[in-house]
């Protein structure tokens, strides 16, 4: 943000943009927990296993 009330240095912003993407991830990892639980109901293997998939490969990149 650039304004007369506001000096972010590049520290801060990185830190902003770090936060941003761990929420987003954290936010995806949720969804597809939630949708996993949902084929689980359905009795959908198919999209059980492609769902695990996903969450698998998301988590590499989230680092848990």
């Amino acid at each position: 943000i650039k304004s007369a009330y506001f000096k972010v240095t590049v520290k801060e912003e990185v830190l902003v943009d770090m936060m941003i993407y761990e929420a987003q991830l954290t936010h995806a990892q949720m969804k597809l927990k939630e949708q996993i639980d949902q084929a689980l109901d359905n009795r959908d293997k198919e999209a059980f296993m492609k769902l695990s998939n996903e969450l698998i490969e998301l988590e590499k990149n989230f680092g848990n």
